[in-house]
């Protein structure tokens, strides 16, 4: 439930104590170290202006919606865990496999069918040069069937001693460029409601260009440079808009503990 909110002093109006309670939720309020659990309900619809939205099959409101959410969440609450019952590989190819996964949910009982995608962990780099430059590749994308402009990064080799060394080689085939510094920033999983993999981001600093790119077979690119501080305009723009990508850039802004890169 994305907009769950605690309880203050002040009851709403509409909120319907005779309806079953949704659940609770722990969570430690900024200021205030103690752990706090929010029991929730529904409301009646009668008494709201709003209409209500829909989770799962359960409908709720936000209570107290005009009060800003500062809490910080502690850790799994109640929700169970899904039991796996049977798994079946249905294909593989050369990037992905599809396994169809039956499982039993905690709260029903009812047996359901999830498809996941199987992958190996991705890696991406953010090549920064001693002059303030992002070293940028333009390529064309066939998911979306268009040019995308993004940072060196791909698919973990077995031979890759590390994800470090992973990234580092990839930085190197597609631009060329090199670097004696590479610092990690973070690891995301880039699609947990169907993949189990992650993509492990870092940072390689006073990057040169040092040799020619190396593709593989199946990959045309063309290297960019941006300077540093152009990055959020290029975001907001919308001319970069991979995901992964803006996911390094936002550890690379935390990295420098400012809001923009």
């Amino acid at each position: 439930m994305a907009c769950l909110t605690k309880l203050s002093g002040q009851t709403p109006a509409n909120l319907d104590r005779t309806s079953p309670k949704i659940g609770e939720v722990e969570w430690c309020c900024h200021g205030d170290t103690h752990l706090r659990r929010t029991q929730l309900y529904g409301v009646n619809p009668a008494l709201s202006r709003d209409p209500p939205r829909v989770h799962g099959r359960m409908p709720y409101f936000v209570l107290n919606k005009e009060l800003p959410m500062s809490g910080i969440y502690q850790g799994p609450g109640r929700l169970g865990r899904w039991q796996r019952l049977d798994s079946e590989k249905l294909t593989q190819n050369r990037i992905f496999g599809v396994r169809k996964n039956t499982s039993r949910s905690p709260r029903t009982g009812q047996r359901h069918d999830f498809f996941v995608l199987e992958t190996g962990d991705w890696v991406n780099i953010v090549p920064l040069t001693s002059a303030g430059e992002v070293v940028l590749i333009r390529q064309f994308r066939h998911g979306v069937e268009d040019f995308t402009l993004e940072i060196p990064g791909g698919m973990l080799d077995p031979e890759d001693p590390s994800p470090g060394d992973g990234a580092l080689r990839e930085m190197r085939e597609e631009t060329g460029y090199d670097s004696a510094r590479v610092e990690p920033l973070g690891i995301a999983h880039p699609n947990p409601a169907i993949q189990g993999n992650r993509c492990h981001m870092f940072v390689a600093h006073d990057c040169t260009l040092r040799g020619a790119t190396n593709f593989d077979t199946t990959e045309e690119t063309e290297v960019l440079l941006a300077p540093l501080s152009s990055i959020p305009d290029l975001i907001q723009s919308g001319k970069i808009s991979h995901a992964l990508v803006l996911c390094a850039f936002h550890y690379l802004s935390l990295q420098r503990g400012v809001s923009n890169p």
